[in-house]
């Protein structure tokens, strides 16, 4: 698994899958997006739940999208672009902004800001998900980041409020992926049909 679905999305999952199958034994390891990769083709990973909007080869490995979590704009209460009517990026270019780089959050973040003649103004940059959700709810800067990692308050007791933006800005999409026609043992098998059966698609999936 990736860090941001190790933190945020695959406990409760796994829990229910550690209930419903108490036979099976899940070795957990949390890599990169090249290392999840490179461990599907290799063998040594039956399958990984991570950001398969991030997936590199697609040709090689096989991915089932679980979850599309939109990104909106993070801000603190009473944040004068909170009570506007539209918020577009031109609107956060002159603002304090809040770069995470964990599972290459600032790649994808770049890649909607590229779509703009505006750069975002960073003025830090961090891997974690609670520096940034510390410093937009005091005041420090703004953020943009998906719905799946917020939460209303900070640990120190802040509000963080929400706004979506008028500009696209593309969802974090967070899938099933394992190697193409790889022979997954029975274990791995039930592993990948409980995920797809718990967030089921408009088709479908079969895991050959």
């Amino acid at each position: 698994m990736s860090y941001t679905v190790a933190g945020y999305f695959l406990p409760p999952l796994l829990s229910r899958f550690w209930r419903a199958f108490p036979g099976i034994t899940v070795r957990l390891h949390e890599y990169a997006r090249d290392a999840i990769e490179y461990s599907l083709m290799s063998g040594s990973v039956d399958a990984a739940v991570m950001l398969v909007s991030n997936l590199h080869d697609r040709r090689s490995i096989r991915s089932r999208l679980l979850l599309r979590s939109p990104r909106r704009l993070w801000a603190c209460a009473n944040h004068p672009l909170l009570r506007k009517d539209t918020v577009r990026l031109a609107d956060l270019a002159s603002e304090p902004f809040l770069m995470l780089t964990v599972d290459e959050a600032e790649r994808s973040a770049m890649r909607y800001w590229q779509s703009t003649p505006h750069v975002p103004n960073v003025i830090f940059r961090t891997i974690s998900v609670e520096a940034v959700r510390s410093m937009v709810a005091t005041g420090m800067g703004i953020t943009i980041l998906s719905d799946m990692v917020y939460r209303p308050w900070s640990l120190e007791g802040h509000r963080i409020d929400l706004k979506t933006l008028d500009d696209t800005v593309h969802t974090m999409d967070v899938g099933l992926a394992w190697k193409n026609k790889a022979n997954l043992s029975p274990a791995a098998r039930a592993f990948c049909e409980f995920v797809a059966l718990a967030y089921p698609g408009p088709e479908p999936v079969h895991f050959d």
